[in-house]
């Protein structure tokens, strides 16, 4: 008799955790629900590439100067708005996964996890687009320790997080965007970025990330990181 209390205690206990987490899960937004093929992707890059490329021979310097350039003089956090400053909230038990304020989860290289034991929570934190020879689309740069980790998106912010954004309003013709806080968001023009935000719709979920990049970030300081399409970016700059 006390046995099969116990085992019916256990069942509950069980079947209460496996709710508890099911529902944590469902309050995430769906990540990744309008997927971009890997194909069009590689054609926006080798086109961003290619648009770096001019600005380096404009400039007289090879492209891997233009880099050196990038890393040393641009990592400086330029951007007006507050939403592009986001908070080291947390890993995950195995070390592999940092959370953010607004609950996303960045999926960390192995090689990089051992910085993460000098983190503490609520360290400043910039996301960064990835390095040109890397598998990892984005870093994560913690402005206290100085350290910059490659990381890629794993798990959407919390439906419910206060620090959640969605785009409110996007204008393709006049190429900006509104997003939820009331904030104004330009679009470039070129065709390899229009390829990203034509994919862009009203109630994705953003993601402001810093824009590094030496020459292109006096422009638009930001970049902005749609969830819901592929986790993609395209370069931006708030006006108001």
């Amino acid at each position: 008799m006390n046995l099969t209390k116990i085992s019916s205690a256990l069942l509950c206990a069980t079947l209460m955790v496996v709710t508890a987490l099911t529902a944590a899960q469902a309050e995430r937004e769906q990540f990744d629900s309008r997927a971009i093929s890997n194909v069009s992707y590689r054609a926006i890059e080798e086109a961003r590439t290619e648009a770096e490329q001019m600005k380096a021979y404009e400039q007289g310097q090879s492209l891997e100067e233009y880099h050196l350039e990038t890393i040393t003089n641009g990592s400086d956090h330029k951007s007006g708005h507050k939403g592009s400053y986001h908070l080291y909230s947390g890993v995950s038990a195995y070390g592999d996964q940092v959370e953010l304020e607004d609950g996303s989860l960045w999926f960390v290289l192995p090689a990089e996890r051992k910085k993460l034991l000098e983190w503490v929570v609520g360290d400043p934190l910039a996301i960064l687009k990835g390095d040109k020879n890397s598998n990892y689309r984005y870093r994560l740069h913690n402005e206290r320790t100085n350290h910059k980790i490659e990381v890629e998106l794993s798990a959407a912010p919390y439906l419910d997080s206060f620090y959640r954004l969605t785009i409110k309003d996007i204008n393709k013709d006049q190429k900006y965007l509104l997003l939820s806080d009331g904030s104004k968001w330009t679009l470039p023009s070129n065709w390899f970025e229009q390829e990203v935000w034509m994919k862009w719709y009203i109630g994705d979920t953003i993601i402001i990330g810093t824009n590094d990049q030496f020459f292109y970030s006096m422009f638009r300081p930001d970049i902005l990181i749609n969830i819901t399409c592929s986790a993609t970016y395209t370069p931006s700059k708030c006006l108001n």
